[in-house]
């Protein structure tokens, strides 16, 4: 069956002293799949900031998806974590140029926040079906994974798409948790399994939304030779 919707996901390159991002590896590992009738593009998002909001917005203007997913690494969590709302502060750093900010807004007379229109209950639900532990998040954080989060549902509130949107916060990688002895890690495997099924549950309600506005078909020339992944 071919595909008939869209989903863009994103993870971050790793930053600090890690090597490695799981946020990113899931991304990688999903790009080119289909799940739930939805064709799934992988994005590449640097932790830096202003620009990660901002290759965000250009890979959602590349794909034009139905469905975005967000992704970020929350090294003190041991579930993963869907984040209800994206507010409008960037406060913390050093991010990866260098850079800290104080009580930044990310966008000058913007609202307050923004909460996320994946449909985080029924996510959540799917997710405890299978044993997956996650939990619903009332804080994204004032660092990029906030900013990326309010950037973009404040990009779709402004250009009129209703694009269903939301960021989840996954925990680190065994590999990268041996100080801690694991007490707040993942396996790879099972943060994809994770995101596979939000995308299920995500996509199951569009397709299930008979009042759903169909944004770009009209418009819409999809034709990626190179998708939006990986510099």
């Amino acid at each position: 069956m071919q595909s008939s919707l869209t989903v863009l996901v994103t993870g971050f390159e790793p930053f600090g002293r890690d090597t490695i991002n799981p946020s990113l590896e899931v991304a990688r590992k999903l790009h080119g799949r289909t799940i739930a009738q939805a064709t799934v593009y992988g994005a590449k998002l640097p932790v830096v900031f202003g620009k990660a909001s901002a290759q965000a917005i250009d890979a959602i203007e590349q794909v034009q998806p139905d469905i975005v997913i967000s992704l970020g690494l929350h090294h003190s969590r041991n579930t993963l974590g869907i984040e209800r709302v994206g507010i409008n502060l960037r406060d913390g750093g050093p991010d990866n140029a260098g850079v800290t900010l104080e009580d930044n807004p990310i966008i000058e007379g913007g609202p307050n926040a923004y909460f996320a229109t994946l449909p985080i209950k029924a996510v959540l639900k799917q997710l405890a079906h299978w044993g997956i532990p996650a939990k619903i998040s009332n804080t994204a954080g004032t660092y990029c994974c906030n900013e990326v989060m309010y950037a973009i549902l404040h990009h779709t509130v402004t250009h009129h798409l209703d694009t269903m949107c939301g960021f989840i916060h996954v925990p680190r990688l065994p590999v990268q948790d041996v100080r801690r002895a694991r007490s707040c890690c993942m396996e790879l495997n099972v943060i994809v399994q994770g995101v596979e099924m939000a995308i299920q549950v995500s996509a199951q309600k569009l397709i299930n939304d008979s009042t759903r506005r169909v944004r770009y078909r009209s418009r819409r020339q999809i034709n990626l030779e190179r998708p939006p992944i990986y510099s």
